[in-house]
């Protein structure tokens, strides 16, 4: 797992600009899959990382809604997950996140998503297709 975790915080650092200092980063737990860390970067890339899983997503396509109180983003992407079941079988393939970002506080904000998803086996000639879903909170840093 540590392997597939450094292949994460990898991907990430490739998808983000090149001024890290003016990035708006967060971060924080969630429920990904199973309890996981999540890192999310310009509000387009998303990276959640637990003991046997991760998966890496890209934002791109997005709206707003400013309300007075809250601030909701809705967005759709792609992404790549990687899990280690109970049985101890890998699980890999492509998902399709789409949900809300929810910023109900200056530095704090909630997330809600469903994710098609595509398996692919190394067992057999079959993909599979499933349907997936994370929620969690965030700081803003």
């Amino acid at each position: 797992m540590v392997k597939v975790s450094c292949l994460g915080v990898v991907a990430l650092l490739a998808m983000t600009p090149v001024g890290m200092a003016n990035a708006n980063i967060s971060a924080g737990l969630g429920y990904d899959n199973t309890v996981s860390a999540s890192i999310e970067v310009d509000d387009v890339v998303n990276l959640s990382v637990s003991t046997d899983a991760f998966s890496f997503d890209y934002h791109f396509m997005q709206g707003e809604l400013q309300g007075t109180y809250l601030h909701i983003v809705n967005y759709v992407g792609a992404g790549v997950f990687y899990d280690v079941s109970s049985e101890n079988e890998e699980e890999y393939g492509i998902r399709m996140p789409m949900g809300f970002d929810i910023q109900f506080a200056k530095q704090a904000k909630g997330y809600i998503q469903i994710h098609p998803e595509l398996y692919i086996s190394d067992e057999s000639d079959n993909l599979e297709l499933g349907l997936g879903w994370s929620m969690g909170v965030r700081y803003v840093f």
